[in-house]
């Protein structure tokens, strides 16, 4: 595994950060950041468990959460009622595995139990644990659920295989890993199988008996090799056979010791423009030096060479008594050429000169056959990996690489990804998705059109899958292989993880209560808590019915309620709070929102008066007070005016010199009611006088709140004639004054 690292460099400019600079590593972690053990992880049996481990790769800059999750493609969990744990030490089945930068290395557990009778599934169903990474990287681990009927192993076998010389024999033992019921038959036969050599195997017994007393005693088996009469060495197998189903076998590996040259059976493949080696030993010691020669092809494209250090391609082989078991090298290479078109096949001849020892004429033929390289596909596509946007579609194209002979055709068989919803199709126009292309030599190389499909889905993860397809011909090649090759494919997911309410400014009316919904965007990968908290400074007329909510895989789209409500107070205030709502799981995490709360006031503000209106006599004083009707937010001040009328003054503050005209209310005492003193003066005349004094108050909510104090003013005087004397006495003819 190769991981790249690089480090950006950010640098900043303008508005004082000129020369601010900062870096970031970043890790490229490599597709196999998951290492998995399964030493010991066997065939799972009815109400039986089994486990693995799993640990990373690198260490990683930060905490890296594994989820697994069982592929709903193939056979379900569900269908054997089993289940799967990655934490033993916490109540419940656990789906997650948590790799910080400091237990990376330490294996974690995943244990996979089966939940009874198990029937064996169709072709393909065969179920499969998935752990993504926070990428949306997949690995997948097969379950093994077994019928024990049929795969349970009964024997333990001392070893499984075996090397014997021709004419030499070996021992193992066999005994049952339990105690049997009652008596068991243990069958043990050759393996018939082409191309095995069990014909050459002799056992010492056919049969072996285990009963409830003695099972746990290994009882031995003594096999013999026979010679042949060729100068190969050859291989077989041991079957065990239990209620006529094979349990367990041993293979056997025969080593020749005939007189000759001992080779490799079979053919020779060498892909062209590469080589390959073969081994060649002698059988048997010799009675002196032999040399083995080796024989060039007829095929001029292909050369042997038995010393490639050595200039040139050398021919020959020497064995002595000392070395005569010791194999030695041959390469044989294979040219390059431009065409697909596949090369004869050959052969190359070992021999012995008559002139050597007693292996004077013996010979070895090698069967060899080019495999033809430019015979493939060329996938040329935008970009590795093909980029598909979900419920859209992206094509590549195929062609083959080099011209193919006229008797052949090349077929290109393609294999639906394992991802879900990404599916491959060759031929868009016919009903289904076709997978195969034909080449010939008329169109080797014309592009073929492959289309590749996204379905839609509901998470937001970026899905990762890859293509598969190999590509055959008719051949007559008697061990033609076939060759695979991949298309990655990464699914640019159009679905955005995130809370989706119903509304983000909440009105709410003094006294009451409203709702609003929350439900999530996408589908999780696990559950999903939303905490719900208002922010600082909070309002403690602000109220919310629940503080939590949870949303599963099951109803991550059904919305839950919230329900808002605001208490009732004495000021006229407006009152504000932000809710903040938290998700964290599923891949919610920091996908945080905010509902604004406004608070309706029913509080109408005021200035409270405590009469309607002041009638005070001529000369005389008389008071009012002024209160707040609400509690403002801040300082009020009310400040009255002075009546047009002269004669009638007021002041706020007696003791004070002058006339105040001003009140202060704050948010302790706007409820306190704060004392005017209105002052009338003597006139002459004898009118009733009358006066309105404005009240206007400012500032705390208050602003161009206003009232009035209506102030009628009664009259002293009378009306009536004032005369300077009320008498007078006159002499006979004589005057005085008075006035009126």
């Amino acid at each position: 595994m190769t991981d790249d690292t690089v480090t950006a460099s950010i640098f900043a400019s303008g508005g004082g950060y000129d020369g601010i600079s900062e870096d970031i590593t970043i890790k490229a972690l490599d597709t196999d950041l998951l290492v998995f053990d399964r030493d010991g992880y066997n065939n799972i049996y009815p109400w039986e468990s089994e486990s693995f481990t799993v640990r990373l790769s690198v260490r990683p800059f930060e905490n890296i959460t594994v989820r697994v999750y069982p592929h709903i493609n193939f056979y379900s969990f569900y269908k054997t009622n089993s289940s799967f744990d990655t934490d033993a030490g916490t109540p419940g089945n656990q789906n997650t595995l948590t790799f910080t930068p400091q237990n990376w290395s330490v294996p974690q557990t995943v244990t996979v139990t089966s939940g009874g009778p198990y029937d064996r599934p169709q072709q393909g169903e065969t179920p499969v644990l998935v752990f993504i990474l926070p990428s949306g990287a997949r690995e997948t681990v097969g379950v093994h659920f077994v019928d024990p009927k049929i795969d349970r192993t009964y024997l333990y076998l001392s070893s499984k295989v075996l090397t014997i010389d021709e004419g030499s024999s070996q021992t193992f033992t066999v005994r049952p890993q339990r105690a049997p019921s009652s008596e068991m038959t243990v069958v043990l036969w050759g393996n018939a199988d082409e191309g095995s050599r069990s014909d050459l195997l002799k056992m010492d017994k056919t049969s072996l008996t285990f009963t409830p007393s003695n099972w746990h005693i290994p009882q031995t088996v003594t096999v013999s090799a026979l010679r042949d009469s060729d100068a190969k060495d050859s291989d077989g197998s041991v079957l065990f056979s239990l209620l006529g189903s094979g349990i367990a076998s041993v293979r056997i590996y025969i080593r020749d010791n005939n007189l000759g040259i001992n080779i490799p059976a079979g053919t020779l493949f060498v892909p062209e423009g590469d080589a390959r080696t073969f081994p060649v030993k002698l059988n048997s010691p010799p009675s002196g030096t032999v040399t083995v020669n080796v024989s060039q092809p007829s095929n001029p494209d292909m050369t042997v060479d038995t010393d490639p250090p050595t200039t040139g391609n050398q021919t020959s082989l020497t064995f002595t008594a000392g070395n005569w078991n010791i194999p030695q090298t041959v390469a044989v290479t294979a040219a390059e050429d431009a065409d697909a078109i596949a090369d004869r096949s050959d052969s190359i001849y070992l021999s012995v000169p008559e002139s050597d020892t007693n292996y004077a004429g013996q010979t070895e033929t090698l069967s060899l056959v080019i495999r033809e390289n430019d015979r493939y596909p060329i996938i040329e596509a935008v970009a590795n990996p093909l980029v598909v946007t979900e419920g859209d579609s992206a094509t590549f194209t195929v062609r083959l690489a080099a011209e193919i002979e006229r008797e052949r055709d090349i077929w290109v068989k393609f294999y639906q990804p394992f991802s879900l919803g990404v599916t491959v199709d060759t031929d868009p126009r016919t009903v289904g998705n076709q997978t195969t292309l034909r080449f010939t030599s008329d169109n080797w190389n014309i592009r073929q059109t492959v289309t590749v499909n996204a379905a839609e889905d509901s998470d937001d993860l970026l899905g990762v899958a890859s293509i598969r397809l190999k590509h055959t011909e008719f051949s007559d090649f008697i061990d033609d292989e076939e060759v695979f090759h991949n298309v990655g494919i990464l699914v640019a997911d159009n679905d955005t993880a995130g809370l989706v309410l119903s509304t983000t400014n909440l009105g709410v009316s003094e006294g009451s209560s409203k709702a609003f919904t929350v439900a999530l965007a996408t589908l999780p990968t696990a559950d999903v808590t939303v905490m719900l908290v208002q922010e600082n400074p909070e309002n403690a007329d602000v109220t919310l019915d629940r503080n939590k909510l949870t949303f599963t895989r099951d109803s991550w789209n059904i919305a839950q309620t919230v329900r808002v409500r605001a208490a009732e107070d004495d000021d006229a205030i407006d009152d504000r709070a932000a809710i903040s709502l938290t998700p964290s799981g599923g891949g919610y995490d920091n996908l945080n929102r905010r509902v604004a709360v406004t608070v309706n006031e029913d509080d109408k503000v005021g200035l409270k008066l405590s009469s309607d209106s002041l009638t005070i006599p001529e000369g005389d004083s008389d008071t009012f007070k002024v209160q707040l009707v609400t509690q403002p937010s801040e300082n009020v001040t009310v400040r009255l005016r002075q009546p047009e009328n002269t004669d009638v003054t007021l002041d706020t503050d007696t003791a004070t010199t002058g006339n105040q005209n001003t009140l202060t209310f704050t948010s302790d005492n706007w409820n306190q009611p704060q004392t005017v003193t209105v002052s009338t003066l003597q006139d002459d005349d004898t009118l009733d006088d009358s006066a309105s004094i404005t009240l206007t108050a400012s500032g705390g909510g208050y602003k161009n709140v206003t009232a009035s104090m209506p102030v009628s003013v009664t009259e002293r005087s009378e009306a009536g004639l004032i005369l300077s004397t009320r008498s007078i006495s006159l002499d006979e003819g004589g005057s005085r004054r008075f006035t009126v």
